[in-house]
């Protein structure tokens, strides 16, 4: 009998993309808040993200639903950094994806637990990406719900609702603090998601970041994105309800908003600054500047975009005022009503405002820029146009997650593109074990280590 050699190990696909070999893929099994030191069969968000947090490369936690409150609090040790206390404390590459905003809830227990803590707390210099859940009743003094620490790392947040956190300085959902580092790049991406009634006491009801210089680059991007009933309350800072952004020094930032619905927000300033929702500038003195983007968006309001250096482009967009400086020769609208809706279940996972009978964004948006789907999944175009804002007049979102569409939907783990099994990617679109048996004559046929991927397919352990 010939000999045989057998190797057992596990690919994971997402989107269609191989895993390095050395991530770490991690399903969850209860809701209590434990933190024993292990991640196996009885493994909770805590433990998972501390065996994460041990593991070289990017890893993967699959999170059923439930609702996952942050009880671990401690009162005496505010600025534990290793998730075994207070805020989960993201210190490698991670990907966590929930089974659907509806269904999937992690909550930092303000108003439940004694010392409350902010849900996430972001200290990794590469990547960190939210899918499929809830992030709310966090609180803190920076971030309620999210706080990014670290230059260069990008934030990817996809069908997540951000709701009832609050910040007793700034960032009352996220805040985004990118640093002095010189050539440091951070983004913020978020789509396909909601910002509900985040509150901070000073600024950036929703959103707050702060470029620190040095050449550093903050991106801030939003697509299919809803951020309603935000706010900033003390007027001593008149800070924007919505997104408070300020570029430094000769640091430089970028927003774009595309697909945005911004209503039914509030902020506490003096005079017009009372209803300001997005506040984005520079300081004096920066020669590189900020640049503002809004796209086929609705807007309640801006306030200011303080400096000449920060600029502002604009199309198909409202303004139910007149503050943002939208120019209509671009098929923008300024002193409209949008004539929206109430915040609400429209199908799909993330609450948003549907549009009126009559609105005047229904068909105005440009079909070049316009999404394939709107925030609920829905396809867009429906009629002669794509509709200004995060909804689609007429669109009806998939009621199930669609397996083998290369896109990882609300309850899928992964998605390949097929419903084969075999593959690392099950016909659910679950993770699964791959066991390959070769013969030993096939032995030379594999290379070890594995062929050096592309850049943009490389994916490798942050240098601490």
């Amino acid at each position: 009998m010939k000999p045989v050699l057998v190797l057992i190990f596990s690919l994971v696909l997402t989107s269609g993309s191989l895993i390095s070999a050395h991530a770490g893929t991690y399903s969850v099994t209860k809701t209590a808040d434990t933190a024993d030191g292990i991640c196996n069969a009885d493994c909770s968000l805590r433990e998972a993200v501390i065996a994460a947090n041990n593991q070289p490369g990017a890893d993967h936690i699959f999170l059923p639903a439930g609702v996952y409150v942050l009880t671990r609090s401690d009162p005496n040790n505010p600025n534990e950094q290793l998730s075994l206390t207070g805020d989960l404390d993201i210190l490698e590459s991670l990907s966590i994806v929930g089974a659907g905003a509806k269904d999937t809830v992690i909550d930092g227990g303000a108003g439940t637990v004694v010392s409350p803590d902010r849900v996430f707390d972001i200290g990794v210099p590469e990547s960190f990406s939210l899918s499929h859940l809830t992030i709310r009743n966090g609180e803190s003094q920076m971030g309620g719900g999210i706080k990014v620490r670290v230059p260069s790392t990008l934030l990817n947040i996809d069908g997540v609702v951000i709701r009832d956190n609050t910040a007793e300085l700034v960032g009352g959902g996220v805040a985004v603090v990118a640093g002095k580092q010189a050539g440091a790049h951070t983004s913020l991406i978020i789509q396909n998601s909601a910002l509900i009634n985040n509150t901070a006491q000073q600024m950036g009801g929703a959103i707050w970041s702060n470029q620190g210089g040095d050449s550093s680059i903050i991106e801030i991007n939003l697509t299919n994105v809803t951020m309603s009933q935000n706010k900033s309350v003390d007027p001593q800072y008149a800070g924007a309800s919505v997104i408070q952004a300020v570029t430094s020094s000769s640091g430089a930032g970028k927003y774009s908003f595309k697909n945005v619905t911004i209503a039914d927000n509030a902020g506490f300033g003096p005079g017009p600054m009372q209803d300001q929702a997005v506040h984005i500038g520079t300081t004096v003195g920066n020669p590189v500047a900020a640049s503002v983007e809004f796209t086929n968006s609705i807007v309640q309001s801006c306030f200011a975009f303080i400096n000449t250096n920060a600029t502002v482009s604009s199309s198909h967009s409202i303004d139910k005022g007149n503050f943002c400086g939208f120019d209509p020769a671009f098929g923008n609208l300024v002193n409209t009503d949008p004539l929206l809706d109430l915040l609400q279940d429209n199908g799909g996972s993330t609450p948003t405002h549907a549009l009126l009978p009559g609105s005047p964004a229904i068909d105005a948006g440009g079909n070049a820029d316009c999404p394939l789907t709107d925030q609920r999944g829905a396809p867009r175009p429906v009629g002669a146009g794509c509709d200004i804002g995060a909804f689609e007049l007429g669109g009806v979102p998939p009621k199930f997650p669609v397996c083998g569409n290369k896109k990882v939907e609300s309850g899928e783990q992964c998605d390949d593109g097929n419903t084969a099994n075999g593959d690392g990617c099950s016909d659910k679109c679950q993770f699964q074990k791959l066991d390959i048996y070769l013969e030993d004559r096939k032995w030379p046929q594999l290379r070890f280590p594995p062929p050096v991927m592309k850049p943009s397919e490389r994916q490798t352990a942050p240098v601490r």
